[in-house]
């Protein structure tokens, strides 16, 4: 079951660190954050394909060294670049950060959400299961931004991980990065 509580958290911080990262200096449309949301997707596809699995274990080992004096925010990052970055799961936990990014941008703390309707998720091949998200996404119309949570919740669970793991480890991550991410937009 979906925390909503826990969601509004993590809308709130992944506009504000977006925000404050330059993402919202210019107003895009509905349609602009949504390939971004796809291109997650996609990454999370090629992370698939080149079998890239985050190692939690190993990142959580380091994390205890990370406790000692001397160990900094450099540290940190190149431990999650090494047994996180690029992986599944940090990919799609990016495309529900963006999905976070955009109700904020959208509705603020105002969003209704409608967890526990009927899912639209059916386990598939990886490609195929990233295909559906992405069809919903850019179908005839656009699905509610908490079917689209839901929808990545019920995959992450599918792929035997913890989303919310993988959000809070990103979200942290993302504090840290550079000016709309060393990107252009």
């Amino acid at each position: 079951m979906i925390d909503e509580q826990k969601i509004r958290e993590y809308v709130k911080k992944a506009h504000y660190v977006a925000s404050r990262h330059g993402f919202h200096d210019q107003k895009h449309s509905n349609e602009h954050w949504l390939c971004l949301v796809i291109s997650e997707v996609m990454e999370s596809v090629e992370a698939d394909r080149k079998g890239h699995r985050a190692n939690r274990e190993a990142f959580e080992r380091e994390a205890v060294k990370r406790q000692m004096p001397g160990h900094n925010i450099e540290h940190r990052r190149f431990h999650f670049n090494q047994f996180i970055k690029d992986s599944i799961e940090d990919e799609i936990a990016d495309a529900a950060i963006r999905i976070f990014d955009f109700i904020g941008e959208l509705y603020g703390d105002r969003m209704v959400y409608t967890f526990g309707g009927a899912s639209r998720f059916a386990v598939a091949s990886f490609p195929e299961t990233a295909f559906r998200f992405v069809k919903e996404v850019l179908g005839d119309r656009m699905i509610e931004l908490s079917e689209s949570i839901e929808y990545l919740y019920a995959w992450a669970e599918s792929l035997n991980f913890d989303l919310d793991w993988h959000i809070e480890w990103k979200m942290r991550y993302n504090v840290f990065r550079p000016k709309l991410h060393g990107k252009s937009y």
